[in-house]
């Protein structure tokens, strides 16, 4: 059908349809290796956001989305993407999907959505760095480790970056003077370093979060289960 003008809001796609077109994409973008796995919008294949029926709703990023508005990815190819994602076989082991649940359970993803977003400028609360350091202990559980190599790799990876930031934050941030219990970069510093040291810790947590999404992306091409 060609693409209908419409003069009211648009028609809100009920939580239970939004939660299933998520988990069938695996959080990710439906487009084949497509690494994208934030910032993701449903799109309505046939062009008509009034129709909200599961077959007619995919999971694509930005740009992806963009394009399929534009035709350059046409109704007929998303379907076909649809299609393989509801044809994608798994080869995980119940070790590596067990392992997968256990780190999606424990690293907190209210955590990684903070770093992605944090500057470490001016309080940092008592809460976000308490996980923060408490995020490289997941990994002493024996439940953490991989069969799969390239999984386990990725895994590893994540750890030292997760330890990278937990030392990075020790060592430039301390006890609030002014929030009771909470820390921040000392203000007496100056402005130059002040930043300097707070660029430092954001750059490290930023680090974990792209670790992270390797990671995620990386079980979705292995037909792992995500778990949310």
């Amino acid at each position: 059908m060609a693409n209908k003008k419409y003069d009211g809001p648009r028609p809100y796609i009920p939580a239970d349809i939004d939660r299933k077109i998520r988990v069938e994409a695996g959080h990710c973008c439906s487009i084949s290796r497509c690494p994208i796995v934030v910032g993701l919008e449903i799109h309505h294949i046939d062009h008509n956001r009034e129709n909200n029926a599961p077959e007619n709703l995919i999971l694509l990023c930005e740009m992806h989305h963009t394009l399929a508005h534009e035709n350059k990815i046409d109704r007929k190819a998303l379907r076909l993407y649809k299609l393989k994602l509801n044809t994608r076989e798994s080869h995980a082991s119940a070790v590596d999907q067990k392992a997968y649940n256990y780190l999606k359970l424990k690293i907190s993803e209210q955590l990684i959505s903070d770093l992605r977003q944090a500057s470490f400028l001016g309080i940092i609360r008592a809460n976000v760095v308490n996980e923060i350091h408490a995020l490289p202990f997941v990994w002493s559980s024996p439940y953490a480790k991989f069969e799969d190599a390239e999984m386990e790799e990725m895994s590893r990876a994540l750890r030292a970056s997760a330890e990278m930031l937990s030392r990075t934050l020790a060592r430039k941030s301390y006890g609030s003077r002014s929030s009771i219990g909470d820390y921040e970069v000392p203000p007496e510093y100056d402005t130059n370093r002040i930043h300097e040291d707070a660029g430092e810790i954001a750059h490290k947590g930023r680090e974990v979060c792209a670790y992270y999404d390797r990671l995620v992306q990386a079980a979705v091409k292995k037909g792992i289960d995500p778990v949310f």
